[in-house]
């Protein structure tokens, strides 16, 4: 099991931040917070955010993932977080799993 595989296991059900905004609530979460939950429950030094913005889930791509430079990763939190918002969660698990297994090419990028 991958580690997006694992964070799926303990959050099976993310929401678009509207829904959580009309619903309110408190115990819903997106896919990139869904990584950032599941850090912090770890031991890592990531925001329990459960809506992060764009460089906080960015953040957390690269504390997961340290092969992954700002760059790509704040492109991958922006595809994650915009996935997300239109609700097609599958996509953003899709980005998010990407984002954690990429690994530079040997000899250059």
């Amino acid at each position: 099991m991958n580690i997006v595989e694992s964070i799926r296991a303990w959050f099976p059900n993310p929401a678009r931040l509207k829904n959580m905004l009309h619903d309110r609530n408190p115990d819903s979460y997106c896919v990139g917070g869904a990584l950032c939950l599941y850090m912090y429950t770890h031991g890592f030094d990531v925001p329990p955010e459960r809506f992060p913005t764009a460089m906080q889930l960015a953040n957390a791509i690269m504390a997961a993932n340290p092969n992954i430079d700002s760059g790509r990763a704040v492109d991958a939190a922006l595809d994650v977080l915009t996935a997300n918002d239109t609700g097609d969660f599958d996509a953003a698990w899709r980005y998010l799993d990407d984002a954690l297994s990429y690994r530079p090419k040997s000899g250059g990028d």
